[in-house]
């Protein structure tokens, strides 16, 4: 756990986490017209399968965000450019408003990851040195 205080960033970049789950159940309840968004899977159980995959997945990182680990900075950063890049070939597919939204969602948590407080709160691009003299 990281010493350094909590940016804003980092509290924005959890709520987003936390956003992203309920807009996966959302996308799974609801008609895909009523969302603008294509379901998962072909099938109703694969399409649930996969949703759970995708809200645990979300909720762990937010987790892990919210402690400083340093694996949720790398996880969340890979994570996002998936999913920019899944809704980036979807909108080339059939663009539809809730794949826009969620590229949108993407693109703002990478900015945030890229941005020198949360580097420095995740404690990354330190040497160990460094790093030793953080937890002091």
């Amino acid at each position: 756990m990281s010493t350094i205080g909590r940016p804003s960033a980092v509290k924005i970049l959890v709520l987003l986490h936390i956003l992203l789950p309920v807009l996966t159940l959302v996308r799974t309840l609801l008609p895909r017209r009523l969302f603008l968004l294509r379901p998962y899977a072909p099938t109703p159980v694969a399409n649930w399968l996969v949703t759970i995959i995708f809200v645990t997945i979300d909720l762990v990182l937010a987790y892990g965000l919210w402690k400083g680990k340093k694996w949720a900075w790398v996880s969340a950063l890979v994570w996002s450019l998936l999913g920019m890049a899944s809704s980036i070939f979807e909108l080339f597919l059939r663009p539809l408003a809730g794949e826009f939204i969620l590229l949108i969602i993407e693109l703002v948590i990478v900015y945030l990851l890229m941005q020198p407080g949360v580097q420095h709160y995740f404690r990354k691009g330190l040497t160990r040195l460094q790093e030793g003299a953080a937890h002091k």
